[in-house]
């Protein structure tokens, strides 16, 4: 498979379109690489692209890689390995899910890993793993954010982990997991205030009322400034899939936990199914972007999508006409402004943001 990335090369003020450059190859190995994430530092010749995914040239499962672009994109050194050494059971190593964040010269790398697993382990049984560069990308140091010296790890029900750093350079990582004692998935938060060495111990964002008693939580978004993290995420408390955001203040970190305020619903209706919320978040204001579905024109927003990655292949068949729905906050998460839809055709098949 050849995986791909596009450099912009100029941005039409007030004008709707954007030109982009053709598109580069980072990688060709003739094997199947998936979950793509890429992040960028610096300006012009020169900046720096970091790109991380799944690749399966590694024993034919999926491992987590990375490369770097010291040239704007222009081309990409080798791939860094992340499973080194090798695990005990080489044929069932898996690591999924990547997701990548950078601060300055540091880059922080979140996925799951089954690599560490008991002996006696499921191959499903996984872990949260960060790796993390204070180089550039020169070399990476691999932590552990579940460690196997808490009870509940490693487990089967880790999934979609993401991550961000504020602007002192502590690390948030967040994921959907699922304990016996929850009747579905709960999102989960970790932090580390000294560049990985060590991590809090894991804790629950917020129970939500759940009024069906079946509640999940899912597809989780995190990002931080200064003074607070926040944190987006699905929900189906009645049944719909909805999007939700809270906030905790940072002011605290030393005590080993976070006070999240209670969640507030960014989705625009309660009737309409929306899904795939992602937060980003300076000093500035606070940005959500979420996929909804109240341009559907045939009132057919029941689709049951479990991961982006499973869309269906023929969308030019689909009823359903979902649109990206934006708000945007100034005063760092206590209200937001008017939702915006970004693109307002109801006769077109737009994909998630």
């Amino acid at each position: 498979m050849l995986l791909m990335v596009t450099a912009l090369s100029l941005i039409m003020v007030g004008s709707s379109q954007l030109t982009f450059r053709s598109n580069m190859p980072v990688v060709s190995d003739g094997y199947r690489q998936n979950s793509f994430d890429i992040a960028a530092a610096g300006s012009g010749a020169s900046s720096k692209v970091y790109a991380v995914y799944e690749d399966e040239s590694i024993n034919n499962a999926p491992s987590i890689l990375f490369r770097r672009s010291l040239n704007g994109g222009e081309s990409f050194g080798p791939a860094i390995n992340f499973v080194d050494p090798a695990p005990a059971y080489p044929a069932n190593n898996k690591q999924r899910d990547p997701a990548m964040a950078t601060f300055g010269n540091n880059i922080s790398v979140v996925y799951t890993d089954n690599s560490q697993r008991d002996t006696e382990g499921l191959p499903s049984e996984t872990l949260i793993a960060c790796s993390i560069s204070t180089n550039g990308g020169d070399s990476f140091i691999h932590y552990t954010v579940t460690p196997k010296t808490l009870s509940d790890y490693p487990s089967t029900t880790l999934k979609f982990p993401e991550v961000c750093y504020d602007p002192n350079g502590n690390i948030f990582v967040i994921w959907k997991e699922k304990k016996d004692s929850d009747p579905g998935e709960r999102i989960f938060v970790s932090y580390s205030t000294n560049s990985g060495s060590t991590w809090s111990i894991p804790q629950k964002v917020y129970e939500q009322d759940d009024p069906s008693g079946m509640m999940t939580q899912k597809w989780p978004s995190v990002a931080a400034d200064s003074n607070n993290v926040y944190v987006t995420w699905n929900a189906d408390p009645g049944w719909r899939q909805l999007c939700w955001f809270t906030k905790a203040s940072t002011s605290s970190l030393g005590s080993g936990s976070l006070s999240f305020d209670t969640p507030v619903m960014i989705s625009e209706e309660t009737e309409v199914d929306s899904y795939f919320s992602e937060i980003v978040a300076d000093d500035n204001g606070v940005h959500i972007i979420w996929w909804d579905f109240t341009t559907d024109p045939n009132d057919n927003n029941n689709q049951n999508y479990e991961d982006p990655d499973d869309l269906p292949s023929n969308r030019g068949d689909l009823s359903d006409r979902a649109c990206a729905m934006y708000m945007g906050s100034d005063n760092n998460g206590v209200s937001f402004g008017d939702r915006i839809k970004v693109n307002t055709s109801i006769n077109a098949w737009h994909s998630p943001p």
